[in-house]
């Protein structure tokens, strides 16, 4: 039957087969005996939907199907299966069961639903592919899941969440259940909402979450009261981990983060001021009693709440900020009770409390909380709070400089190991960030750091710089500039002793017989001490005499010479000058001593106390008293003893820190200046407030302001003209400095003026300081005078130019003048460099000139010097070229000259190419180091010219002339080279000639004409000597080809010049064909290989093209035919055509 012919499928015939089907599939799905289909049944059912589907109207019952689709779903949810023993009802069985036994049914039907839907879909199939897509219906699959979802999950979804909810509360009593059952319900109801999660959490989650946040808060009300906050949280964190893992069994992920949220909310939250403050047991307690393991199972159930943190953090800063406090209230009771001499071991013993504790809080920060910025902040404003206030009088930052003193200096109180004092010094820097006044600790610490370096009191040089480098880390480079600088100059205070003993031992006359050691220090890096004119003994006199500069303070050992013994006394400068006094009088009044040295009553009184009061009594006084007056008289004492031979007796200590308190109060008030102007100056106009907080923000990094202070500033500012108030607003303030910006501003403009100023300043400052002092100096001192002057010169055109910025901005534009550097660069060209360049070049030659003659100098001058001829042509290079390359180019060529004159009659020609070779090095190397760049190529090609003793201005004659002379010398020229097989001297010769043009022809003419010549005389021997010697010349021929080619691949860089030199060697046809006539006749020829026959017309045949000569070989030979012409056809080169031509030869010869 046809297609067309098919059977019509009535709607009722079609739907009892299918129904057939239909009941078979619930059989299997209840369980009941019933075979599986087969293949043929499916393929029936299908069919059966197909045809029906694809009749043509009326009798297309695609519609009809598709509602008896959901008809059959409905009916097996509603309706009963028969069997021989009951009927089997989905929503009956349902409505039966309560709680477990409910679900237990509900996921069994679950899954046989799904089964159903998913096999009535592949018969149903057609109808999904064209009639649900034409009419854009629901998929069979969402039909049979919204059935269940519509007459089963409605009736029952709030049952089936009552008994999950019921299991979940009896497992958090510690109830086993079935937790594979709650995570095929709870996928049910995902699964039943088809992609979308409202069912599962409108259904289910938000009645799950609001039982356990009401359990939870049960069970918390009752922990509050019962436990200890340790065991609370323990119990919290249990929770919480209960919960995740119920999540990870059966829940949905999507509910772990709102189910931990309310537990947490429950347990935590709600308690959290409760349990935190806890009397016995809270955080305080924990903090006390070191917890460390509560402390971080607080931290971990605190940290992930929205600010659950803060109160805890509240509570350690309290701590931290409560032991601090009793620290300080210890040292002050111990400070009150002890003697004063005991002061500063408590004060050491303070900062090192504060230490340990740093590190006790700093570790619970890292171990305890996660490293939290959070507890690092309450950590620093804790330490903040009790490291900046005062222990018996002493500030912090004096006491942190005392410690730091303390373990630097040689006999410390405390003896550490070099690995303990780095990690001391690196915690002390850590201190240093919480004192507000680090100002204050730096000109504490540079006091005592200028103590310990001037009496040789550092026990380590390389501690001092390990915390000069912590310190500049932690406070920048301006903090720690001047301490670098101490100890900078201490490292050239030693190189200035070793000259100036030097000098001593040079001039013995000079040497006044006493040991002295001199310090040069810096002005600006030390700290300012009281000085006085002091009147030295005669003793000291001289030293200053020999030393003018040296500043008088320092330490002196004297040798006192008592009746007992003689013992060594360490004093300081005006302690020895007044024990020299004695040398001369036996008694001396307090007015006497007073009027010898000079000294001021307090100095005075100090030193003598310290020699006749304190615990070495060198001098007697009279009246014989603890104190001293100007009524007093001293005597020798001449019975002194103690049991060291060497002592030292210190003045007594001065209270150095009101002066120090005094001195940073003065600079602060010039740092709070230079702030308001910076401000000021950026913002033209600021209100009072907004002007004061900027000030602090910008000054505290160093110290913290005073806002009366800062006041007091502003009120000073506007009293010089710095700032003005505004005449409506008191509290507005504007910048008012009188600068180039004022002057220059319309109406009253003074541009041009001031332009003309910065001019005259330059100019008066050349004329005045700069001209008179080159003029006094000549030859390399004048070179040296010349560069400290033309730095110098280049700062103040920076300085003046900064200053005078705002002409280059807008006047110098727009009246188009040259800027104010080119100015400054301008003025000193026109009154220094042209008046003095000739002297300046002049000396500059002649330093090039020592050198070359073996002479050490100071390159880095010269480099200096020919910078100033570059940078005073202000990026052109005229001035270098013409004022001194010009010259030097000369004197090169003449120095040169000279020299060659010499060496050409002198040398042979390997050692003068090693001379030219050494002397064009030299050259180099000077170019590299202090000639400019761009004379590299000039200097080099007038050395060579000029070696060859010929007229400079006619290069190329006399390069020919000379290399003609050199290469031609008798003995040791190119031909002996060549012949005696010198390669290192045939490479120099290439090295040298070969960037002069023409410079290898001569060269390799000769190679040739040597090629020529050594070929000739071998085939002339094998000519003359017997027929059976005839092979072992052509050998030696081809050993000098090899010997040839080497010489150009090796001396002579493969260069194309020696390769044609060769081939024109042996360009001659003749003589290549009496070679291979010699070689091929019979009985001459050695026995030997094939192969190496074959190799041997290959070198041969390499060197010259015999179709090209025009040679015609025809011997009579023994060799294979193919050997020969094989070899001859690799050297030959295919012609125009793309063919390659073979010369003839006679067939005959080769049979």
């Amino acid at each position: 039957m046809t297609m067309n012919q098919r059977k019509i499928i009535e709607l009722e015939e079609g739907w009892d087969f299918m129904q057939n089907g239909i009941t078979k599939l619930k059989r299997i799905l209840e369980g009941l005996p019933e075979p599986q289909f087969s293949s043929e049944e499916y393929m029936m059912l299908y069919t059966t939907i197909y045809n029906m589907c694809t009749q043509k109207p009326p009798n297309d019952y695609s519609q009809q199907l598709y509602e008896k689709y959901k008809e059959a779903f409905e009916e097996y949810i509603s309706s009963s299966v028969r069997n021989c023993f009951a009927h089997v009802k989905v929503l009956p069985s349902l409505r039966e069961k309560h709680d477990e036994f409910m679900l237990r049914e509900l996921v069994k039907r679950w899954p046989n639903h799904k089964v159903m839907v998913r096999w009535l879909s592949r018969f149903f199939h057609y109808l999904d592919r064209y009639f649900i897509a034409r009419r854009s219906l629901p998929a069979l699959n969402e039909v049979g899941l919204t059935c269940f979802r519509d007459q089963v999950y409605q009736e029952l979804k709030g049952k089936v969440r009552d008994a999950v909810i019921a299991l979940i509360d009896q497992e958090r009593e510690g109830e086993q259940i079935d937790r594979a059952l709650l995570k095929n319900v709870l996928d049910l109801f995902v699964e039943i909402g088809m992609g979308q999660m409202v069912d599962y959490e409108n259904d289910f989650e938000d009645d799950m979450l609001k039982d356990s946040a009401s359990y939870y808060s049960r069970k918390a009300s009752n922990w509050i009261v019962e436990d200890s906050c340790p065991d609370y949280m323990l119990k919290a964190e249990q929770c919480l981990k209960k919960e995740r893992d119920r999540v990870s069994h059966y829940l949905h992920s999507s509910s772990e983060q709102k189910l931990v949220e309310k537990v947490q909310n429950e347990l935590l939250v709600v308690y959290s001021t409760q349990l935190l403050e806890k009397e016995h047991s809270g955080c305080r307690v924990l903090l006390r009693d070191d917890k460390v393991e509560d402390l971080s199972r607080m931290y971990r159930l605190f940290h992930k709440i929205p600010k659950g943190l803060e109160p805890i953090a509240n509570i350690f800063k309290q701590h931290i900020t409560a032991e601090g406090t009793a620290l300080v209230q210890q040292a002050e009771d111990a400070a009150g009770n002890k003697a004063e001499s005991a002061v500063g071991s408590l004060e050491q013993v303070f900062v090192r409390k504060v230490i340990e504790l740093h590190d006790k809080y700093m570790a619970y920060v890292n171990d305890c909380f996660a490293n939290h910025s959070l507890f690092h902040k309450a950590l620093k404003e804790a330490f903040e709070v009790f490291c900046n206030k005062n222990v018996s009088g002493c500030s912090s930052a004096e006491l942190l400089a005392s410690f730091c003193d303390n373990i630097l200096k040689k006999g410390g109180v405390e003896k550490l190991s070099d690995e303990a004092i780095e990690d001391t010094l690196d915690k002390v820097v850590k201190l240093l960030a919480y004192i507000s006044d680090k100002d204050l600790f730096a000109e504490f610490y540079r006091k005592k750091l200028s103590r310990r370096l001037l009496f040789d009191k550092s026990a380590n040089d390389d501690h001092e710089r390990l915390i000069l480098t912590k310190l500049k880390q932690q406070c920048g480079g301006q903090f720690t500039s001047k301490m670098e600088g101490m100890v900078t100059d201490l490292t050239l205070a030693k190189e200035n002793q070793n000259h100036f003993e030097e000098y001593l031992g040079k001039n013995t006359n000079a040497n006044p017989g006493i040991d002295l050691t001199v310090t040069v220090l810096t002005t600006g890096f030390w700290p300012s001490y009281k000085s006085s004119d002091l009147s030295l003994p005669v003793e000291m006199e001289r030293y200053v005499y020999l030393t003018p500069n040296f500043p008088p303070p320092g330490t002196c050992n004297i040798n006192g010479k008592f009746e007992q013994k003689t013992i060594e006394l360490i004093v300081g400068t005006y302690q020895a000058a007044a024990l020299l006094l004695f040398n001369a009088s036996d008694r001396l009044s307090y007015s006497d001593i007073k009027t010898q040295l000079n000294l001021a009553d307090d100095d005075l009184v100090r030193l003598l106390q310290s020699l006749s009061c304190a615990k070495y009594k060198i001098l007697t006084k009279e009246p014989n008293s603890r104190t001293v007056t100007p009524s007093d008289f001293f005597e020798f004492n001449p019975k002194f003893t103690d049991r060291m031979r060497r002592i030292r007796i210190p003045l007594p200590p001065v209270d150095e820190r009101k002066r120090v308190v005094e001195d940073v109060d003065k600079d602060r008030r010039y740092a709070i200046d230079a702030s308001i102007v910076r401000i000021m100056k950026s913002r033209k106009v600021l209100g009072h407030q907004q002007l004061v907080m900027e000030c602090v923000e910008q000054l505290s990094r160093m110290f913290k302001p005073d806002f009366k202070a800062i006041k007091k500033r502003i009120e000073d500012l506007i009293t010089r003209d710095y700032l003005e108030r505004d005449k409506d607003n008191p509290n507005l303030f504007r910048y008012l400095a009188y600068t180039v910006y004022n002057m220059s501003s319309p109406p009253d403009g003074h541009s041009a003026r001031l332009y003309n100023k910065y001019k005259e300043v330059l100019e008066e400052y050349i004329s005045s300081s700069v001209l008179p002092s080159l003029r006094e100096k000549h030859d390399e001192f004048m070179l040296r005078e010349l560069m400290k002057r033309w730095a110098n010169y280049k700062d103040l055109v920076m300085l003046l130019s900064k200053i005078f910025h705002y002409l280059d901005r807008y006047f110098v534009l727009r009246r188009v003048l040259p800027d104010l550097n080119a100015v400054g660069l301008t003025c000193f060209h026109n009154l220094v460099y042209r008046e003095l360049k000739g002297e300046v070049r002049d000396a500059v030659i002649t330093l090039i000139y020592q050198e070359r003659e073996g002479e050490q100098i100071d390159r880095a001058l010269l480099k200096n010097v020919l910078d100033f001829f570059v940078e005073i042509g202000m990026g052109k290079m005229v001035d270098y070229e013409n004022d001194f390359e010009d010259d030097m180019l000369k004197d090169s060529a003449s120095y040169y000259s000279r020299e060659a004159s010499n060496w050409i009659v002198e040398d042979s020609c390997p050692d003068y190419m090693l001379k030219v070779e050494q002397c064009l090095e030299k050259e180099r190397d000077r170019v590299s180091h202090y000639l400019h760049s761009s004379s590299e190529q000039k200097l080099v090609e007038v050395r060579f010219f000029k070696l060859a003793l010929i007229d400079t201005k006619v290069q190329n004659e006399l390069l020919v002339v000379y290399s003609t002379q050199l290469l031609e010398k008798e003995h040791s020229g190119c031909r002996a080279l060549l012949r005696d097989g010198k390669v290192e001297d045939l490479s120099r010769m290439y090295r040298l000639f070969h960037e002069i043009p023409n410079g290898l022809e001569p060269i390799a003419n000769i190679f040739k004409q040597h090629v020529t010549a050594e070929v000739t005389a071998l085939v002339q021997q094998a000519e003359d000597e017997a027929d059976n010697k005839v092979w072992v010349r052509f050998r030696k021929v081809n050993e000098l080809l090899d010997k040839c080619m080497a010489y150009v691949n090796e001396c002579f860089a493969n260069h194309s010049l020696f390769s044609k030199a060769v081939e024109e060697a042996l360009e001659d046809g003749e003589l290549l064909a009496s070679l291979f006539d010699h070689m091929l006749k019979k009985g001459v020829v050695e026995k030997s290989s094939d192969e190496a026959i074959e190799g041997t017309l290959d070198k041969s045949l390499d060197t010259a093209d015999p179709m090209e000569r025009g040679v015609t070989i025809a011997t009579d030979v023994e060799f294979p035919d193919w050997l020969i012409l094989d070899t001859i056809q690799k050297t030959y080169e295919p012609n125009s055509r793309g063919n390659t031509t073979i010369p003839f030869f006679h067939r005959n010869a080769f049979h």
